[in-house]
């Protein structure tokens, strides 16, 4: 192992082996300083749409217990099933 002194990018000591980390970076950069890109990112307009607060309050409880109440169901009949036909493979 080469101690105190930089290795290439890419390469496996160990291995011997080298990867194509180094190309992967060069295009990164390459594509990252496009400038027609970053002209075009600049001048982009984004617009959020923001939530209707009305049927946010409307809602919230029901979606909690949907969101609470689905998984806890389907875990539960999950359940009952696996143990049903584990006892009825076990007890024969």
């Amino acid at each position: 192992m080469i101690r105190n002194q930089p290795q290439e990018l890419g390469f496996e000591f160990l291995s011997k082996r080298k990867f194509g980390n180094k190309e992967f970076l060069e295009n990164a950069v390459n594509y990252l300083l496009n400038d027609d890109g970053l002209i075009n990112i600049r001048t982009k307009e984004v617009k959020l749409a923001f939530l209707d607060t009305e049927k946010i309050e409307d809602e919230k409880s029901t979606w909690q217990m949907v969101n609470i109440a689905i998984p806890l169901i389907l875990l539960g009949v999950f359940g009952f099933v696996f143990n049903f036909f584990r006892k009825k493979r076990y007890t024969k």
